[in-house]
Parts: C-alpha cells; sequence; structure tokens
C-alpha cells in the first residue's frame, strides 16, 4: 500500500515519463515487481515464500532504478535528479522493513552516501544553494526513512517473539501439566497394584497359600513378577516427577531444607519480590550452593534455628543488581579460618559460587553459629539502556528511531532554509512544540501505552505546528524543503497512530488532513500511507499483545494447577520411596526367577517380615509433619535391624525443635539395641491434655545400660522388664 501511494500519485517516476530507455525500462521493472508482491499476498497466489521473493526483487529493482536515474540525470539541471532521489527514500525504507538489521542498516547507509556522492558530482557545476541543500537533505531523508523502517520491522518482530516466548512457554507448561496428571494416574493405578497385588501375593506366600500345581505356581510367578515392577516403581517415583521450574526457592531447597524440617529444626526462608530473572546457570549455582549450606547445617551444626534470606538491590550508580544468599543458624560453629579446607564447603560452595561469577563467604566461630553469604551481581547497564528505558519492547523499538530520525531531518531542513524566513523566531517555536511532542512520545512510550489524553493533545497540536511554519515562512523564500514541519508531523502522527490506542490512527489521520488541507487530494499522497501503515503496525503489535496476555493467563493457571499436583506427588513418592529399604522387590523377583522356593519356611517368613513393613510405611505420610518423618525414620531403622515395628499413631503433634530432637536421639538409641527377630511397638496418642509416646522393644541385658544411662530429660522417662527383657520409653509433652 505504501509503495502504490509513493508510486502512482506521481508523474515523475511513471515509465512512460522517463527520459531514456532504459531509464523506462528501469522503473517499469519496479511497477511489475510491486504488482508481483501485492498478487503474491492475495487470492491463489498467496505464498510467503512466493512473497518474499517478489519483495527482495522489487527492492532490488527500486534500488537499480533510483541509481540509474541519478546517475542519468543531466549535470548541473535543477531538479533532474529528484525523481531517482525519491525512488532511493522508498527503496531505503522498504529495505529497512523487509532486511535483517544487520543487513539492511549498511545498505541503507551506503546507499544514502552514494547518493550524496552522486549528486555532489552533478551539481559540482553551477547549482543554487536551494540544489546544495537538497544535495545534503535527499541523503538524510533516505537515513530517515531507513531508520523508522529498521525500528518498525524491530517492534514487530519484538512484539511477535514475545508473544511466541509466552506461546512457547504455555506449551511447556501445558505438556509439563499432562506429564504431571499422566503419572499422577499411572501413580494411583500402581497405588491400587500395590493394595491389590503385591501386599495380597506377599500374604498368600507368607500363609503357603501357593499351592503346588505347575499352573498355580507358573500364575504365582508372574504375580511376583508384576508386583516387583510396582514395588520399584513406586520406590523410584520422586525421580521420575518432572520439575515445574518455576524458581521457587523454597520448593527447589526442599532437598536441603527437608533434613532441617524433620529433626525440628525451625527453618525461616524469606524471599525478597522483585528483580530481574537470574540466569539459569546462576540460580542453579547458587540453590546447589545453599543446599550444600544446609546439608552441613543438618549434619554438623546441632542447631535449633536456621535463617535463610533472598535479597535483590539496585545499585544505581553501577546501574546493575546484586543478588544475596544468606544462611545463618545458632549451631555449635567452627573456625571459620579452616572453611577453604573443608571439601563441602570449598568445593559445593566456594568454588560453585565462583563458576558462576559469584562469591561466597563463610563466617563462623567456636559456640556462635555459622553464616554463609553468597552474592552475584548482573552486569552494568549501558547508559543507551538506561536512558531508553526498555528499548527492546514494540513501543519504543519504533518510536524511538522515527522521531530521533525525522527529529534530526526536520532540525536540518529548519536551519538550513532559515535564511528565507520572514519570522524564524515562529517557525522555530513551532519546532519547539514538535520536539517536546516527540519527547513525550518517547517518555510515555516506556511504559507501553500512550494515554489517550497525550494522544488527543498531539492531533490538535500539530495543525498548529504547521500554521507557525506558515506563519514563520511569511513572505520569505520557499523552497521544497521550507516545510519540514509535514515531516515532523508525519512522524509524531505515525507513533500516535502505531503505538496509541485503536483509535489513534482515525485521530491522526484526521489531524494530519486537517493539516494538509487539500483532504481529498491528500487521500492518495504518501504522507496518508505513513499513517496508515502505523495504524497496520498498531494492529499487529495489539494482537500480538492480546495473545501474549492471554497465554501468560493460561500459563499462569497451568503452573498454579501443575506446581498444586506436583507437591501433591512428591508428598505421595517421599511415602513412598521408603519402599527402596524394602527387600521385597528383591525377594519377589528371586521367586520369580526361580531361584527362591516359596514353600520354604524362611522365603515365607521373609514375606511376612516385608509384608509388615510395608504396611506400616503405608500408614505414614512424612510430608504431613516433622513427627511423622521421625516415625517413619525409626520404622526403616527398625526394619534393618530384622526388627518388626508395629505403629499405631493418631493426630501428629507440633513438637518444637528441642524436644523432637531428644525424642529421636532417645527412640533411635532404643531401636539401635533392639534385638533382631523380636517384635516392637511404637503407639501415640494425645492423652488428656498432652501427648504421649511409648516405644516397648526387647533389649538385650547387656545393651540396657546403654538405652536407660541417657541423662535425664523432661518429659522423657524409662521403664525396664527384667523378665521379659523389655524396655518401654514413654514420652508425654503437655
Amino acid at each position: 500500500m505504501w509503495e502504490g501511494l509513493w508510486l502512482l500519485p506521481d508523474p515523475t517516476l511513471w515509465p512512460t515519463n522517463q527520459a531514456s530507455t532504459h531509464a523506462s525500462v528501469l522503473v517499469a521493472g519496479v511497477f511489475v515487481t510491486w504488482l508481483a508482491v501485492v498478487l503474491t499476498g492475495v487470492g491463489s497466489w498467496a505464498s510467503p515464500r512466493l512473497r518474499f521473493k517478489a519483495q527482495a526483487t522489487n527492492v532490488s529493482q527500486l534500488f537499480a532504478a533510483a541509481l540509474g536515474l541519478l546517475i542519468d540525470a543531466p549535470a548541473g539541471s535543477a531538479g533532474a535528479w529528484q525523481p531517482g532521489a525519491s525512488l532511493l527514500n522508498l527503496a531505503c525504507a522498504l529495505a529497512g522493513l523487509l532486511l535483517v538489521m544487520r543487513v539492511a542498516i549498511p545498505l541503507i547507509v551506503g546507499a544514502a552516501l552514494v547518493e550524496l556522492g552522486i549528486l555532489a558530482v552533478e551539481l559540482s557545476e553551477a547549482s543554487t544553494s536551494g540544489d546544495w541543500m537538497s544535495a545534503l537533505l535527499y541523503p538524510v531523508y533516505a537515513l530517515a526513512m531507513g531508520a523508522a523502517a529498521v525500528g518498525a520491522r524491530h517492534g514487530l518482530f519484538a512484539a511477535a517473539r514475545r508473544s511466541e516466548g509466552a506461546r512457547a512457554a504455555l506449551e511447556r507448561a501445558e505438556a509439563q501439566s499432562q506429564a504431571l496428571r499422566g503419572l499422577q494416574r499411572r501413580m494411583r493405578e500402581q497405588q491400587r497394584l500395590l493394595h491389590e497385588t503385591v501386599l495380597n501375593t506377599l500374604t498368600a506366600i507368607a500363609r503357603g497359600g501357593v499351592g503346588h500345581s505347575s499352573e498355580i505356581r507358573s500364575r504365582m510367578r508372574e504375580r511376583c513378577a508384576e508386583s516387583a515392577i510396582v514395588l520399584r516403581a513406586l520406590a523410584s517415583a520422586e525421580f521420575s516427577i518432572p520439575s515445574m521450574g518455576t524458581r521457587d526457592w523454597a520448593a527447589d531447597l526442599r532437598p536441603g531444607t527437608q533434613p532441617l524440617v524433620d529433626s525440628g529444626v525451625v527453618l525461616d526462608i524469606s524471599v525478597q519480590p522483585g528483580g530481574g530473572r537470574l540466569p539459569d546457570e546462576v540460580y542453579g549455582a547458587m540453590v546447589g550452593a545453599a543446599r550444600e549450606a544446609l546439608s552441613n547445617v543438618a549434619r554438623h551444626a546441632q542447631a535449633e534455628t536456621v535463617v535463610m534470606n533472598v535479597s535483590v538491590a539496585t545499585d544505581a550508580r553501577a546501574r546493575r543488581q546484586r543478588w544475596t544468599v544468606e544462611i545463618r543458624d545458632d549451631g555449635i560453629g567452627f573456625d571459620s579460618e579452616s572453611a577453604p579446607s573443608r571439601f563441602g564447603v570449598s568445593s559445593a560452595i566456594l568454588q560453585t559460587m565462583e563458576d558462576a561469577g559469584g562469591v561466597a563467604h563463610v563466617t563462623s566461630s567456636v559456640g556462635n553459629g555459622t553464616s554463609v553469604t553468597l552474592t552475584w551481581m548482573t552486569a552494568p547497564e549501558s547508559r543507551a539502556s538506561v536512558a531508553l528505558g526498555e528499548s527492546a519492547t514494540s513501543v519504543n523499538a519504533l518510536g524511538a528511531p522515527v522521531l530521533l530520525s525525522f527529529g534530526v531531518f526536520s532540525l536540518l531542513s529548519l536551519l538550513l532554509t532559515m535564511p528565507g524566513y520572514e519570522y524564524p523566531t515562529v517557525a522555530a517555536v513551532g519546532f519547539s512544540i514538535a520536539f517536546v511532542c516527540g519527547a513525550l512520545l518517547i517518555w510515555f512510550g516506556r511504559a507501553r501505552a500512550l494515554p489517550s489524553i497525550l494522544v488527543l493533545g498531539i492531533c490538535i497540536v500539530v495543525p498548529l505546528v504547521y500554521r507557525l511554519q506558515i506563519i514563520g515562512l511569511g513572505a520569505g523564500e520557499s523552497n521544497s524543503w521550507s516545510d519540514w514541519s509535514s515531516e515532523a508531523i508525519v512522524a509524531l502522527l505515525l507513533i500516535v497512530a502505531g503505538t496509541g490506542p485503536w483509535w489513534g490512527w482515525i485521530a491522526a489521520l484526521a489531524a494530519w488532513l486537517l493539516t494538509q488541507g487539500d483532504m481529498v487530494a491528500e487521500l492518495l499522497r504518501p504522507g496518508t500511507a505513513v499513517i496508515v501503515a502505523g495504524a497496520l503496525f498498531a494492529r499487529s503489535v495489539r494482537s500480538n499483545d492480546r495473545a501474549y496476555a492471554a497465554a501468560m493467563r493460561q500459563r499462569v493457571r497451568e503452573e498454579a494447577s501443575s506446581a498444586g499436583d506436583e507437591a501433591s506427588l512428591r508428598a505421595m513418592a517421599r511415602r513412598y520411596s521408603a519402599l527402596s529399604e524394602s527387600c521385597a522387590a528383591t525377594l519377589l523377583e528371586d521367586i520369580a526367577g526361580g531361584s527362591a522356593d516359596p514353600d520354604d519356611a524362611g522365603v515365607q517368613a521373609s514375606c511376612a517380615f516385608e509384608e509388615q513393613f510395608i504396611r506400616t510405611v503405608m500408614r505414614i505420610d512424612p510430608a504431613s509433619s516433622p513427627f511423622q518423618a521421625l516415625v517413619l525414620q525409626l520404622a526403616i531403622r527398625a526394619h534393618h535391624r530384622q526388627v518388626e515395628l508395629h505403629v499405631d499413631i493418631g493426630e501428629a503433634p507440633a513438637l518444637g525443635g528441642g524436644r523432637l530432637l531428644m525424642l529421636r536421639l532417645a527412640a533411635n538409641r532404643v531401636i539401635g539395641c533392639a534385638l533382631p527377630g523380636v517384635p516392637a511397638r511404637l503407639s501415640a496418642r494425645f492423652e488428656g491434655e498432652g501427648f504421649v509416646l511409648r516405644l516397648v522393644a526387647s533389649v538385650a541385658e547387656v545393651d540396657r545400660p546403654l538405652v536407660v544411662g541417657l541423662p535425664d530429660v523432661k518429659g522423657i522417662a524409662w521403664h525396664a522388664d527384667p523378665e521379659q527383657q523389655e524396655i518401654l520409653l514413654e514420652a508425654m509433652f503437655p
């Protein structure tokens, strides 16, 4: 549309009006290739590939025709080279729209310099000051047109990339959500099979109900093989859960924080909102180093409280952000001078942060706890990016290049034609008003939305700018460059149409037609086409923005749903991870393979033992509370000692870190000394106003001093039965 409105209304650009045959052929080629562009965009010939070829051929033909007309223009002939210069301006604009930036910018600059050289040679003989003015301003105008087109292309691509990025993120979130839901269905199926197949199979073998017929034994081996697969799938379920990767510090640090929570340590994690997005490798390094620091606290610090703060601060002078992760505990501490010699500290913390471009500091002293500080800073921003704000957005990508390039061109036009003005001060006032309007557009464009009042104000002011230019010229000398205000006004209205509200292009077109006077004729001129092009630009950007907003809303919903599914899956998987401590899968595989006889008494006893262990851990939810996690840990330790621990617990209490730690130490001492092969019992109930835990286990007489010899702890009592060789651990907490 723009090219057609540029070529058709100007008779000097028609092939029939050229001075030579080869000039007519060159210009005719421009019209033919332009028609090919139109045809490949509509109807049955519509094809992006064919259209791109037609566009590339059209731009090449424009450059060839422009240079041909410039070279053929008679030397010293005033205005004879203007048709060629006009085609070159159009070629620069279309090259900026069509070609990638690294190709378009050198091509546009090179074409403008070639034009300047040709005009300088042709006007070297007797020429007026107006001709020399044109020789300078036409290349500048070509640069302005090219810069505006490059900015428009960049803005469209910025909006499209933003929209496509959101759609890609939504697709990933949907795929992640589907994967989680599929895994959830499979885990529920495995859970059903655990009860219907695995436990029933173990029970049948333990009771000797396999039978002796070959058909029954064959079916039993098949069920054993299926049961072993179910057990191994559930035991490794946690490793098959895909992570949402939502940059949730608390979730990503869970492998380091969970042992602290399970042991009753009070953990406080504070994450400051805001800040930019950390690079993936930096975020991974900081999470890894923080996990190691938290693991060190769990293993060595004997702390009751751990505080972790994630903060981001902006350094205005250096124009950079500082990310800081600080982990403090009130544990026993250590000599910080020995920190670099500790493998976990030097390798997993100090070296990890150094590899990511950050730094880690470890501060500690004996008896005063430990502090680990991880720091990473972004690279300084350039002054241009600070001045222009988010110049990658579609608004500023169009607004800044167009207004700056046409502003420079209008200023040069005004300065070069100023001697011919009758009232130059009035013209300067008009330019100042246009300058203020452009500055306001750039400033408010940083927010990606132009206020309606600003759009209306500019549409009202631009006719005044044109009027001030006319008044300033008065009876002075007029030439083709005296009308500098039209170029400035069309640039302002282009931005209004391209980045304002949906009705902005209507107001801009009305203001333009009112400014130019002859409304009907102006509808068929390039200035109107520029405003229409701005409206089409805005339509494309808004379409991408709507797609972006819709994709982001849907992505938030998908991620919220997936986060809940992932949390549920991880809680389920953590419960089932205890199955990896059972020997049931190996035992069932041996029976399925024929290396273990289900009629053997030892095999039957092992099946009964493993069945009881599985039923026990399935009644425990370690994700619900630190106390439940402690009970699961005791059941696993009892299983390792071949102690059948019967668990009967009610509602889990909220025990303080110190109480839970003492209870853990005492209960582990009992289980660690329990006689293998003799069942033990653990019960926990609220009785009256307090919580009572009882752990009964058989302990050899030689080991009793190791158990009951622990220092007295408030709320924990020991009772021994010499006849039954049993020890009762009773803990009472109000």
